[in-house]
This record gives structure tokens, sequence and C-alpha cells, in this order.
């Protein structure tokens, strides 16, 4: 069975506790992002107002 990491419908993005670069929530929106090329984002919704 294949993996793909960036289908939100099948688990859950990385923790937002998750480092890259030294930043934080960097390493989730990144899969949010991918997942959403995709068309593969779930259940998940930025729900950000900016």
């Amino acid at each position: 069975m294949n993996y793909d990491p960036y289908d939100l419908t099948q688990h859950a993005p990385r923790s937002p506790r998750v480092r890259i670069g030294g930043m934080v929530i960097l390493a989730r929106m990144l899969d949010k992002c991918r997942a959403d090329l995709k068309g593969k984002v779930g259940d998940y919704e930025y729900g950000c107002s900016l």
C-alpha cells in the first residue's frame, strides 16, 4: 500500500510543534498546502481571517 504524506483524508498533518529551519507551524502549513494542491485536504480548513 502506497503512503501519500499529503493525503489529509487518510491522516492528520504533522504536529504544529515540528520545526523546519527553526520555525514552528511551517511543516503543518506545508502539509496542508500540498494536500490542497492535490485536492486531498479532507476536513481540514484553514479558518484564517487574514
